[in-house]
Protein backbone atom coordinates (compact mmCIF):
# COMPACT_ATOMS: atom_id res chain seq x y z
CA UNK A 1 0.00 0.00 0.00
CA UNK A 2 1.36 3.39 -0.36
CA UNK A 3 0.20 6.89 0.30
CA UNK A 4 0.93 8.99 -2.51
CA UNK A 5 -0.74 12.36 -2.59
CA UNK A 6 -1.22 15.60 -3.32
CA UNK A 7 0.69 17.49 -0.47
CA UNK A 8 1.72 21.21 -0.49
CA UNK A 9 5.50 22.51 0.08
CA UNK A 10 4.94 22.93 4.15
CA UNK A 11 3.13 19.71 3.95
CA UNK A 12 6.11 18.12 2.47
CA UNK A 13 8.56 20.22 4.61
CA UNK A 14 6.41 18.54 7.85
CA UNK A 15 7.08 14.97 6.43
CA UNK A 16 10.37 15.27 6.07
CA UNK A 17 11.36 17.16 9.29
CA UNK A 18 9.40 14.15 11.19
CA UNK A 19 10.97 11.40 9.23
CA UNK A 20 14.63 12.57 10.32
CA UNK A 21 13.70 13.31 13.82
CA UNK A 22 12.01 9.91 13.61
CA UNK A 23 15.09 8.32 12.07
CA UNK A 24 17.25 9.77 14.37
CA UNK A 25 15.72 8.30 17.23
CA UNK A 26 15.34 5.06 16.00
CA UNK A 27 19.12 5.27 15.01
CA UNK A 28 20.12 6.18 18.53
CA UNK A 29 18.05 3.59 20.65
CA UNK A 30 18.45 0.44 18.00
CA UNK A 31 21.36 1.39 15.96
CA UNK A 32 21.79 2.08 12.68
CA UNK A 33 21.39 -0.84 10.78
CA UNK A 34 17.51 -1.67 12.18
CA UNK A 35 16.94 2.31 11.50
CA UNK A 36 17.84 1.95 7.67
CA UNK A 37 15.99 -1.41 7.98
CA UNK A 38 12.89 0.71 9.18
CA UNK A 39 13.30 3.79 7.21
CA UNK A 40 13.16 1.48 3.63
CA UNK A 41 9.95 0.22 4.75
CA UNK A 42 8.49 3.36 5.78
CA UNK A 43 10.08 5.30 2.83
CA UNK A 44 8.43 3.22 0.55
CA UNK A 45 5.14 2.51 1.54
CA UNK A 46 4.69 6.22 2.74
CA UNK A 47 5.88 8.30 -0.67
CA UNK A 48 9.14 6.56 -2.47
CA UNK A 49 9.94 10.35 -2.70
CA UNK A 50 10.43 10.68 0.54
CA UNK A 51 13.57 9.17 0.53
CA UNK A 52 14.88 11.69 -1.69
CA UNK A 53 13.62 14.51 0.21
CA UNK A 54 14.76 13.63 3.37
CA UNK A 55 18.91 12.91 1.72
CA UNK A 56 18.55 16.15 0.42
CA UNK A 57 17.15 17.93 3.76
CA UNK A 58 20.43 15.65 5.43
CA UNK A 59 22.91 17.37 2.68
CA UNK A 60 21.08 20.91 2.39
CA UNK A 61 20.98 20.81 6.68
CA UNK A 62 17.24 21.95 6.36
CA UNK A 63 15.97 20.26 9.35
CA UNK A 64 13.81 22.26 11.47
CA UNK A 65 13.04 21.98 15.41
CA UNK A 66 10.09 22.31 17.34
CA UNK A 67 9.29 24.80 19.91
CA UNK A 68 6.27 24.87 21.51
CA UNK A 69 5.15 28.06 24.02
CA UNK A 70 2.93 27.09 26.16
CA UNK A 71 1.85 30.19 28.49
CA UNK A 72 3.28 34.06 28.22
CA UNK A 73 4.68 35.68 31.03
CA UNK A 74 2.50 36.47 34.47
CA UNK A 75 3.93 40.23 34.02
CA UNK A 76 2.52 42.03 31.28
CA UNK A 77 4.35 40.37 28.45
CA UNK A 78 5.98 42.47 25.44
CA UNK A 79 3.34 41.85 23.35
CA UNK A 80 5.71 43.63 19.65
CA UNK A 81 8.52 41.23 21.22
CA UNK A 82 6.74 37.79 21.01
CA UNK A 83 4.79 38.46 17.54
CA UNK A 84 8.56 39.32 16.37
CA UNK A 85 10.17 36.53 17.53
CA UNK A 86 7.37 34.56 16.37
CA UNK A 87 7.70 36.04 12.76
CA UNK A 88 12.10 35.90 13.01
CA UNK A 89 12.37 32.17 14.22
CA UNK A 90 9.25 30.27 12.79
CA UNK A 91 10.63 29.18 9.10
CA UNK A 92 6.79 29.19 7.80
CA UNK A 93 7.74 32.83 6.81
CA UNK A 94 4.44 33.85 8.35
CA UNK A 95 2.67 37.16 8.28
CA UNK A 96 2.41 39.97 10.59
CA UNK A 97 -1.74 38.74 11.62
CA UNK A 98 -0.50 35.12 11.42
CA UNK A 99 1.82 35.49 14.26
CA UNK A 100 -0.41 38.32 15.99
CA UNK A 101 -3.09 35.79 15.92
CA UNK A 102 -0.86 33.01 17.55
CA UNK A 103 0.44 35.21 20.26
CA UNK A 104 -3.53 36.20 20.78
CA UNK A 105 -4.02 32.32 21.48
CA UNK A 106 -1.55 32.24 24.02
CA UNK A 107 -3.05 35.25 25.68
CA UNK A 108 -6.69 33.97 25.46
CA UNK A 109 -7.56 32.94 29.12
CA UNK A 110 -7.74 29.97 27.91
CA UNK A 111 -3.90 30.16 26.42
CA UNK A 112 -3.58 27.20 23.69
CA UNK A 113 0.00 26.44 23.03
CA UNK A 114 1.33 27.41 19.65
CA UNK A 115 4.28 25.48 18.05
CA UNK A 116 7.14 27.50 15.96
CA UNK A 117 8.74 25.71 13.46
CA UNK A 118 12.33 26.64 13.67
CA UNK A 119 14.94 26.16 11.08
CA UNK A 120 17.98 24.15 12.84
CA UNK A 121 20.54 25.98 13.81
CA UNK A 122 18.62 28.87 15.10
CA UNK A 123 17.04 26.92 17.66
CA UNK A 124 19.30 27.90 20.28
CA UNK A 125 18.90 31.79 19.76
CA UNK A 126 15.16 31.20 19.33
CA UNK A 127 15.04 29.36 22.64
CA UNK A 128 17.24 32.71 24.35
CA UNK A 129 14.76 35.57 23.22
CA UNK A 130 11.45 33.79 23.75
CA UNK A 131 13.21 32.70 27.61
CA UNK A 132 14.26 36.85 27.53
CA UNK A 133 10.86 37.59 26.83
CA UNK A 134 9.54 35.70 29.64
CA UNK A 135 7.72 32.81 27.38
CA UNK A 136 7.03 29.14 29.01
CA UNK A 137 7.07 25.96 26.56
CA UNK A 138 8.46 22.74 25.55
CA UNK A 139 12.28 23.27 24.11
CA UNK A 140 12.62 26.65 26.21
Amino acid sequence: MNLIMEMTPLDRQQLVDASLHFMRAIGNIYGSDRAMEMWNTIADTVNPDLKGWTFEAMLLGRMSETIVITALPRYPPDKVGVIKAIRTYDRRNLGLKEAKDMYESLADSRATPITLEVTHGRTPAARTELMKLGCVGIGI
